[in-house]
């Protein structure tokens, strides 16, 4: 009994984990930013940058979608009745549909076009968490007797988020011919494994940043002034050690470029070019 209560207990996890619509507030647009990174672009995608794409648009979606969320639930915490906390998400989506239709015109300002594009972030986001909530509610609501229906649904999402990348994948492939014979076409498997390992190693860093954070708060003070110091100081370490690593990987990859691709040597005289 026991162990068939754990064997639920871990398939609940990892199928609540990889859920499309349910595994957290920002999962619809992480989803939705996956589908984008799998549809056509301008140029053929092996399975290492599809990967990255792919990972780097998901990470992309949980921050706009946690940021936003978060700042929704200061306003109307979890302990509000469900209807609250939608209408509060419906204000917030139809403020960032408000802000994303602003007219565009040729001579706009900077501040204007941040302006819309902050609308669209806002409404993305707010509609996202909405989703979410309404999920949660209906769980809440209606829960499961034997524990199996979160897992069926989670497994069912996350085939049919598979299957669809699937086939954006091979829409795209139709779409975008390869340069040349040597390209080698993005696969699902390895595209979504490599996805996966970037947006793991986003979060971590993620989670080092905000750790090392609370730790320089801590050195520095825990008022006002000196926690603005501590995160200024702990911005500007990470600040200059990514710039560091920035550079210091773009000259690697020069050094390998100029190994694989020695330098042109002075061509031979043209002797149809007298001297």
């Amino acid at each position: 009994m026991k162990r068939s209560e754990t064997l639920m207990t871990v398939a609940s996890r990892v199928t609540e984990r990889f859920n499309p619509v349910l595994s957290g507030p920002s999962a619809p647009l992480k989803t939705r930013a996956m589908f984008a990174a799998f549809g056509p672009s301008l140029m053929p995608r092996a399975a290492m940058h599809q990967g990255i794409a792919a990972g780097l648009s998901v990470l992309a979606g949980e921050l706009v979608g946690r940021g936003v969320d978060a700042g929704i639930r200061r306003v109307v915490p979890n302990s509000s009745p469900f209807a609250i906390r939608m209408g509060a998400r419906a204000v917030a989506t139809g403020a960032g549909l408000a802000l994303s239709r602003i007219p565009e015109t040729d001579d706009e300002t900077t501040a204007k076009a941040s302006v819309r594009a902050a609308g669209r972030i806002l409404a993305s986001g707010a509609a996202g968490s909405a989703i979410y909530e309404t999920g949660m509610e209906v769980r809440d609501r209606v829960p499961s007797k034997t524990g199996l229906r979160p897992v069926i649904m989670g497994a069912a999402g996350f085939a049919g988020a598979m299957y669809y990348s699937k086939e954006l994948l091979a829409e795209r492939e139709s779409v975008i011919k390869p340069w040349s014979e040597d390209d080698k076409r993005a696969t699902l498997p390895a595209s979504v494994g490599i996805g996966f390992a970037v947006a793991s190693l986003g979060r971590g860093i993620g989670s080092a940043f905000m750790a090392s954070r609370r730790s320089s708060v801590q050195y520095f003070g825990e008022d006002r002034g000196h926690a603005a110091i501590g995160r200024a100081v702990n911005a500007g370490v990470w600040a200059i050690g990514g710039t560091a690593f920035y550079f210091g990987v773009v000259g690697l990859i020069a050094r390998k470029n100029e190994e694989i691709e020695p330098a042109y040597s002075t061509p031979p005289d043209n002797p149809y070019v007298s001297a």
